[in-house]
C-alpha cells in the first residue's frame, strides 16, 4: 500500500521521530496504563487512539520516547509519568467552559510579515484546539516596563529585562504573564469569553535570574502563557527591545474561527470536514496546492506552531509526556526541540479531547470520576469568571450539555490541520495526517463489519 510505505517512510524521518531501535524511556505496560481502558469506547475512537503495535505486524503510528541524550531535557529533569487517569484527577487547570469558549492571543512587539504570519499562526491554535481565536492589538514592551512599578511575581531584584550570555535582549516572563493575567480577567472585552489568554513575542525570555532562558512560561491557574520565538529564527539576529517597544499596526486584530483557512477562503464546517476526511482516507483527497514558501519560512512556521500548541496543552493540564514521541515532549535546547513532532501522542491526545469535550472519550475508572459522572445528572455548578476552575465542577458542568463525539472531534482536528499545513508547506505533518486517516478508515470498518456479523450470529440465536 502506497499510503503505509509513506508512512513508514516519514517514521524514519530523524528530525521528527526517534530511531527504530533506540530504547524507550518506559516500557509498553507503562504506555498502555497511561493510555487507560479504551475497549468500551466506540470502534472509531479506539482506531484513532491506537498506537500501533509493531511487534504484531500493525504500523507503529506513534514511536515510543527514547532515553534521554546528555543534555536532553529527561536527562536532568524527573518526570512524574502522567496517564489519563491522572490527567483526570488534576485539579486546577484552565479549559474551555460555559460561555468561556475562546483562546485569546495577543502578540507582544511587532511581528513583520516577512518574519512570521502570526494570523496563519492562530489559525493552527484554532484548528489545534477547536475553538475560536482572538488576536489581540499587539502589547508595546516599553508600555509595560513603564507601567509595572511594582514586583509582581517576579523575585525581588530581579530586572524586568536584561541581556542574556549571547548579548541578546531578554524579557522577564513573569513581566509578561502579569499584564496578560490582568488581561484576561479585567479587560471588558475578552473577561467574559477567553479561557485562556497566550501571548507570543519574538523576544527572548527568562523566567527568574539563575536560568539562562526559557521558550515559554504558562500559569494554569490564571489561565496565562507567554512563549517566545526568538530561538527558532535562522537569520542570527536577535531581535531586540527597540523592536519590541513600539508594535506596527502590520494586521488588524480579528477572530479567528476553527477551520479557517485563508482570508477568502470558506469555512471547513462539519458537512465539508465529513467529505475531506473520506477523500483523505481514500487517498484522493481534494487538497489545495502545497505552499511556495521558502523552506526557512516553512521551518520557522513549524517551529513556532510547535511552541505554541505545546504551552497551551500545559494551561489545559497536560504534563510534559515520556510514553511517546509527542508534542509535549520537554526540551532543553533547539536539536531536541526539532526532534518533536507537531502531533499529540494517544495518551496525550485523549487528554486533549478530555478537556475539550469532558467524557466524550471515556472517563477514568476512578471512584472520583464515577463520582463526578453521577453528580453531573444531578446538580447544575454554577460557572466561575474568567480564572481557572476545579476540574470537578467544570467537568459536571459541561457533561450536562449532553454526550459529544470524542471521534469526531479528532477527525475534525485532523482534517483542518491537514489542510493548513499543506497551505504553509509542512508536508510532512500533512502526508503524516492523510496516511493515518487511510488506516483508521480501514481499521472502522474492519470493526463495524465485526459487529454487524456479532448482531446478525446473535439475532440467529434468539
Amino acid at each position: 500500500d502506497s499510503q503505509i510505505n509513506k508512512l513508514h517512510f516519514l517514521c524514519s524521518l530523524p528530525a521528527h521521530n526517534m530511531p527504530r531501535k533506540a530504547a524507550s524511556y518506559v516500557d509498553n505496560n507503562e504506555r498502555d496504563r497511561a493510555l487507560g481502558a479504551i475497549g468500551s469506547l466506540p470502534p472509531m475512537a479506539q482506531a484513532l487512539l491506537s498506537p500501533g503495535n509493531e511487534e504484531a505486524g500493525e504500523t507503529p503510528w506513534f514511536l515510543p520516547l527514547e532515553k534521554p541524550r546528555p543534555g536532553d531535557w529527561l536527562s536532568g529533569q524527573k518526570e512524574i509519568p502522567q496517564g489519563f487517569d491522572s490527567f483526570c484527577r488534576k485539579s486546577m487547570t484552565s479549559q474551555p467552559h460555559g460561555r468561556f469558549k475562546k483562546l485569546l492571543l495577543v502578540p507582544v512587539g511587532t511581528f513583520p510579515p516577512a518574519v512570521l504570519d502570526i494570523k496563519m499562526i492562530a489559525r493552527i491554535a484554532a484548528a489545534f484546539f477547536d475553538c475560536p481565536v482572538i488576536l489581540a492589538k499587539p502589547l508595546s514592551v516599553k508600555q509595560l516596563i513603564a507601567n509595572s512599578t511594582k514586583t509582581g511575581s517576579r523575585k525581588p531584584g530581579e530586572p524586568f529585562h536584561r541581556t542574556g550570555a549571547e548579548g541578546q535582549d531578554q524579557l522577564h516572563a513573569s513581566l509578561l504573564l502579569d499584564e496578560l493575567s490582568r488581561m484576561k480577567t479585567s479587560n471588558r472585552t475578552y473577561s467574559g469569553e477567553c479561557w485562556a489568554v497566550m501571548g507570543v513575542t519574538l523576544v527572548d525570555l527568562f523566567p527568574r535570574a539563575e536560568w539562562n532562558f526559557v521558550y515559554g512560561l504558562g500559569r494554569a491557574s490564571d489561565g496565562a502563557g507567554i512563549f517566545s520565538f526568538a530561538r527558532y529564527k535562522d537569520d542570527g539576529v536577535w531581535p531586540t527591545l527597540a523592536d519590541a517597544s513600539d508594535p506596527k499596526d502590520e494586521f488588524e486584530p480579528c477572530e479567528v474561527q476553527a477551520g479557517e483557512l485563508s482570508d477568502d477562503s470558506a469555512l471547513l464546517g462539519e458537512e465539508e470536514v465529513q467529505a475531506a476526511a473520506a477523500a483523505l482516507a481514500a487517498g484522493a483527497p481534494p487538497l489545495p496546492p502545497p505552499s511556495m514558501l521558502a523552506p526557512q519560512f516553512t521551518g520557522f512556521m513549524r517551529a513556532s506552531g510547535r511552541v505554541m500548541c505545546h504551552e497551551t496543552c500545559h494551561l489545559l493540564g497536560i504534563s510534559h509526556c515520556v510514553h511517546y514521541s509527542c508534542l509535549m515532549n520537554g526540551s532543553m535546547h533547539e536539536q531536541e526541540a526539532n526532534r518533536r513532532p507537531l502531533r499529540l501522542c494517544p495518551v496525550c491526545l485523549r487528554k486533549l479531547v478530555h478537556a475539550l469535550q469532558p467524557a466524550s472519550l471515556g472517563l477514568p475508572a476512578t471512584s472520583r470520576s464515577r463520582a463526578v459522572a453521577a453528580s453531573s445528572n444531578t446538580r447544575t455548578s454554577s460557572l466561575p469568571g474568567g480564572g481557572g476552575a476545579t476540574r470537578s465542577t467544570r467537568t459536571s458542568t459541561r457533561m450536562q450539555e449532553g454526550p459529544k463525539d470524542g471521534a469526531g472531534l479528532i477527525l475534525r482536528r485532523y482534517v483542518r490541520l491537514h489542510m493548513l499545513f499543506r497551505r504553509v508547506g509542512m508536508m510532512e505533518e500533512a502526508e503524516w495526517i492523510a496516511c493515518r486517516l487511510a488506516s483508521v478508515r480501514g481499521s472502522g470498518e474492519a470493526s463495524k463489519g465485526g459487529e454487524e456479523r456479532k448482531g446478525e450470529e446473535q439475532g440467529a440465536a434468539r
